[in-house]
C-alpha cells in the first residue's frame, strides 16, 4: 500500500511539472502600436513568434524562460536578415498582457479565445 501511494504521489508531481506556463497561447494586439505588432504566440517549447498586421510570417523568433509565475524574459532575433539579439520581457495579468523592451511598454495583447 505505501509503494501505489508513493508511485501516485509521483505521477502527480510528474503531471503538475508539465503544465504549460500561464504565458503559452495566442495573443492579439489590444490596441494600435507604434511597433506594429499585431500578435504573440508563445509555445510551451519555450519559443516565442512576434507578428506585424503586415506579414504572415514572425517579424521577431524568440527563445523564452520564467522569471516568475506570470512573465518571461525573451531574447529575440529579427527576421529582417540581422544577427542582433536582443532583450524583451512579456508580462501577465489575467487574460492581458504587455511586452516591453528596456522598460518601455511597446504593446499590450489580449489572450486568443480558442
Amino acid at each position: 500500500m505505501f509503494y501505489m501511494k508513493k508511485a501516485g504521489l509521483l505521477c502527480l508531481l510528474f503531471i503538475a511539472g508539465c503544465s504549460p506556463h500561464p504565458v503559452a497561447g495566442t495573443w492579439l494586439s489590444s490596441a494600435p502600436n507604434q511597433a506594429g505588432f499585431e500578435k504573440v504566440v508563445v509555445h510551451f517549447d519555450a519559443e516565442l513568434e512576434v507578428y506585424s498586421a503586415t506579414s504572415n510570417e514572425p517579424v521577431l523568433k524568440c527563445r523564452w524562460w520564467a522569471t516568475g509565475k506570470q512573465s518571461v524574459e525573451l531574447e529575440c532575433m529579427s527576421m529582417a536578415g540581422t544577427e542582433v539579439v536582443e532583450k524583451y520581457q512579456f508580462n501577465v495579468v489575467d487574460d492581458t498582457a504587455e511586452l516591453i523592451k528596456q522598460g518601455k511598454l511597446l504593446a499590450r495583447f489580449k489572450r486568443q479565445k480558442e
